[in-house]
């Protein structure tokens, strides 16, 4: 059966445009490719959507940095702690325990060295609880990266995208119903909210 052919007209600059992007193909296979990717994505170029991959790409970059900005946080709560709280207290003891003392004897000290000794093991006790938890807080940074939500998500993707859940069209290719496309976003939003 022969192909029939139809005439279209556009305005020049859109020639010029589809000449650009063409290259070596025809205009029919040029049309047929672009109309093939917005029946394959979902996009409707009307609209000015993204497709779903850019969409997730710039979801997961945003919720990883929001994830290393609260660990980064949290660093500074614990230094400021350490800074304002736990270094006065140990730096008075210590002075009022190795100062030089006189004879005389002094008015309103009231603390025996067994309550020191438990101030001095107590701010010991902080500091290496503070090395703990930068130790973790490490750990966890590394932990974020290669988080097995995202092999999860991955995973779900491509179930969904797999060649057995897909049609695909008269020139094999596949294409992406409005069912499975929402299915795929709710998937990424559920992994987001995690």
């Amino acid at each position: 059966m022969a192909e029939e052919y139809k005439s279209i007209k556009i305005k020049e600059d859109v020639k010029n445009r589809l000449d650009r992007y063409k290259k070596r193909c025809s205009y029919s296979d040029c049309l047929d490719e672009m109309l093939g990717y917005f029946e394959l994505t979902g996009v409707e170029p009307r609209l000015g959507q993204t497709p779903p991959v850019a969409t997730f790409v710039s979801t997961m970059k945003s919720g990883n940095a929001v994830l290393l900005k609260r660990m980064d946080d949290l660093i500074k709560i614990l230094r400021n702690i350490e800074i304002n709280k736990i270094d006065p207290i140990l730096h008075s003891v210590e002075d009022g325990f190795f100062s030089d003392r006189s004879n005389t004897p002094e008015v309103g000290l009231s603390v025996s060295e067994e309550e020191l000794y438990q101030v001095i093991q107590m701010n010991e006790k902080l500091k290496s609880d503070i090395r703990n938890k930068d130790i973790l807080i490490q750990k966890l940074r590394s932990d974020a990266i290669e988080n097995n939500v995202i092999q999860d998500i991955i995973s779900d993707i491509e179930e969904l995208l797999s060649d057995r859940i897909l049609s695909s069209n008269k020139d094999g290719f596949f294409l992406l119903s409005r069912e499975h496309r929402d299915q795929l976003i709710r998937k990424i939003r559920t992994y987001i909210n995690v």
